[in-house]
């Protein structure tokens, strides 16, 4: 990639609209089917405490991405929107918001493959998200996420990923949590998101069904 501006001159990116952010300045990860692809600078996602929807005070950082990263939406808890996942500028940074299912179109056009769009978020949000895990409340067996199809999750089973394996899923119906932070879930609909080993989900919802987009 060249310039700041290259990007949106590609056939593919004409119609994008990037969003300009000075250091410190928050960017909140809650537009469902919405994918942020990072054009330059730096940020760090972070969890923070939240007040209708906006971070205030506490915060705790997760990880870091830079250019040429993807990241991805999630939405808070629905009754309480006591947390939301946010990204800060570490660095002037420009972002450019792509629609989900237009994702692997638009990496194409620059030469990137999904996996190294993709690296520092599942390997950044799963890793620590999987840290904060009671093993108290995942010592009963896990079954494994298959590699295809669509999976009906009911209340009290949880889910895991084998070794090494990153897997794209959407959430068709009802909703799903994260062991080790509750409050941060994903309710249906949602576009492709993507999970790696390390991290247990457990349906948020009475029933909660996902499908699964390809395994890499």
């Amino acid at each position: 990639m060249g310039d700041q501006d290259t990007d949106l001159l590609l056939p593919g990116w004409h119609d994008l609209n990037p969003v300009e952010l000075s250091p410190r300045r928050p960017l909140v990860l809650n537009k469902p089917g919405t994918v942020w692809y990072i054009e330059a600078g730096s940020l760090s996602v972070s969890v923070s405490s939240a007040r209708s929807g906006l971070p205030v005070g506490w915060r705790h950082r997760l990880f870091g991405a830079s250019r040429g990263s993807l990241l991805f939406s999630i939405d808070a808890d629905s009754v309480d929107q006591n947390l939301v996942l946010v990204a800060f500028s570490e660095t002037p940074a420009r972002l450019v918001p792509i629609p989900a299912d237009r994702v692997p179109a638009c990496l194409s056009d620059l030469g990137l493959t999904i996996s190294q769009a993709t690296d520092s978020w599942v390997m950044g949000f799963s890793s620590l998200i999987g840290e904060l895990v009671d093993p108290h409340k995942t010592e009963r067996a896990c079954e494994h996420i298959p590699t295809a199809g669509r999976v009906t999750l009911t209340p009290g089973s949880q889910f895991d990923l084998p070794d090494d394996v990153t897997t794209w899923l959407k959430v068709v119906s009802g909703g799903i949590g994260f062991c080790g932070l509750s409050e941060i879930s994903l309710a249906s609909p949602t576009g492709p998101f993507p999970i790696a080993t390390g991290l247990v989900i457990e349906p948020s919802t009475e029933q909660s069904e996902i499908e699964i987009c390809t395994t890499t």
